[in-house]
């Protein structure tokens, strides 16, 4: 979608290694699965990016 093609250097969903500040990380419960832990964390990025898309057409006050 962005014209990026084969064998080309982008960030994504296949890395092996990631790094995030320290303060950014915390640990998963043991009784939330992986599954269930993305699948939050992707519903919180989604909600705040609709949040953040909207604040620029709507005034709030």
């Amino acid at each position: 979608a962005t014209g990026n093609g084969l064998g080309e250097s982008v960030q994504g969903g296949f890395a092996t290694e990631v790094w995030a500040p320290p303060e950014a990380i915390i640990q998963r419960p043991e009784s939330l699965s992986a599954t269930a832990a993305m699948a939050m964390g992707t519903a919180g990025l989604t909600a705040i990016l609709a949040v953040e898309r909207l604040r620029a057409v709507i005034d709030w006050e």
